[in-house]
């Protein structure tokens, strides 16, 4: 009788450590953090690159604590008005922290790594660009995002606005490093600054039940000393 109890406790603690074990690495579904979107098709603000100034625009968006741990981007989405083509190389993201009113230091940078044409609009290009990446970034937290083209020529790539006003933090800034390189407030294109069209999706890991593998644990332990009695 002692032997069946000790076998079924062990396994029980087997059971119960398996599970634990199992939940403790899982990652919470995959999902779109930060979502502004549509894109307005008519209007876009100036990410230029020449030979001998860049000119770029960023938006920021924030990260919830969720459960208190980092979270992984696994792509940042944006859409631009563009007249130099659909090729990967001539588009590229930046990830800054905050700086409070603006960018702080560079995080991560790299061209996009797909691109869907949407067609024709006032006469550019509407391209769709994904940058998929592995980047870990803390929860709770504002970061800021600037995607611009990255051809030394003129005619301009342009960061297409959202049609979404629901999630706006600061705005979109500009920058042009020909004048110092300071961010400040992108006005025009009807009046005050507006969200560029940007998704950010995300996964953060979920804590595993510790408790489930203590548990189990002591209750291999259990039926080790009851077998060592028997």
């Amino acid at each position: 009788m002692r032997s069946a109890m000790t076998k079924r406790a062990a396994s029980v603690g087997l059971f119960a450590l398996g599970i634990g074990l199992c939940t403790s690495g899982a990652q919470a579904q995959l999902d779109v953090v930060w979502s502004q979107w549509p894109y307005v098709t008519q209007t876009g603000a100036p990410s230029i690159t020449t030979s001998t100034r860049t000119m770029k625009t960023a938006d920021d968006f924030l990260l919830a604590s969720g459960n208190g741990q980092a979270w992984n981007v696994w792509r940042i989405r944006a859409t631009v008005l563009s007249l130099i083509g659909s090729s990967l190389s001539n588009y590229r993201v930046e990830v800054y922290s905050d700086a409070g009113a603006g960018p702080g230091s560079l995080i991560h940078t790299q061209l996009a790594t797909n691109a869907s044409d949407f067609g024709q609009s006032e006469g550019m290009r509407v391209f769709d660009l994904n940058f998929d990446m592995n980047l870990s970034l803390a929860g709770g937290t504002k970061y800021w995002v600037s995607v611009f083209g990255t051809t030394g020529i003129t005619p301009q790539v342009m960061w297409a606005p959202s049609q979404s006003q629901t999630v706006n933090l600061s705005g979109s800034l500009f920058r042009d490093s020909a004048y110092g390189g300071a961010w400040g407030a992108l006005q025009g294109f009807g009046g005050a600054p507006r969200d560029m069209s940007m998704q950010v999706s995300a996964i953060q890991a979920v804590p595993g039940p510790a408790a489930a593998v203590v548990g189990g644990l002591g209750m291999l332990a259990a039926g080790a000393r009851r077998r060592r009695v028997g």
